[in-house]
């Protein structure tokens, strides 16, 4: 089941008819229900950056966004994980392009180690508690995605 949640406009215009860019967004908690999040680094983009995230990427050409998000967070946090559940996804109009945003629940995998940084783009990976994160400067779609962790009738991958 696939619905659609429009985010509000951060106030970035979508200035061309572009592609439609498709990301991956990883969900990782633990036992805790801590929220594994990433802090970008892009001063270039002042909208995103220092802005904390669910870590994945873009979709490449002839990739699923499982196979994205696999790829995506081995490159960025040097770790593998396992993917549970696609929850629902978002569309949003920010830094003026369109994109489709897919969430995944997600596990690190059985003795994988501690998520760390490997990229530039990204200052920390931190455990934050779920409760805690809605005190965050978060990235469009973040907390939207973190309720869906209620939801129970989103499709499973298992």
């Amino acid at each position: 089941m696939q619905l659609a949640t429009e985010i509000a406009d951060i106030g970035l215009a979508m200035e061309n008819d572009g592609p439609t860019l498709v990301v991956a967004a990883c969900i990782v908690r633990d036992e805790d229900d801590s929220i594994l999040l990433a802090q970008r680094y892009r001063p270039d983009l002042a909208a995103a950056h220092l802005k904390w995230e669910l870590p994945g990427g873009k979709v490449e050409t002839e990739e699923t966004p499982e196979d994205a998000l696999i790829r995506e967070i081995k490159e960025e946090l040097s770790v593998d994980i396992d993917l549970l559940r696609m929850l629902p996804h978002i569309q949003s109009n920010i830094f003026t392009q369109h994109f489709v945003i897919v969430a995944f629940e997600c596990l690190l995998a059985e003795e994988a180690p501690p998520p760390r940084s490997s990229v530039v783009s990204i200052q920390q990976v931190r455990w934050i508690p779920r409760s805690e994160t809605y005190h965050l400067d978060v990235m469009p779609g973040t907390l939207e995605f973190l309720e869906c962790l209620d939801y129970e009738t989103v499709q499973m991958l298992h």
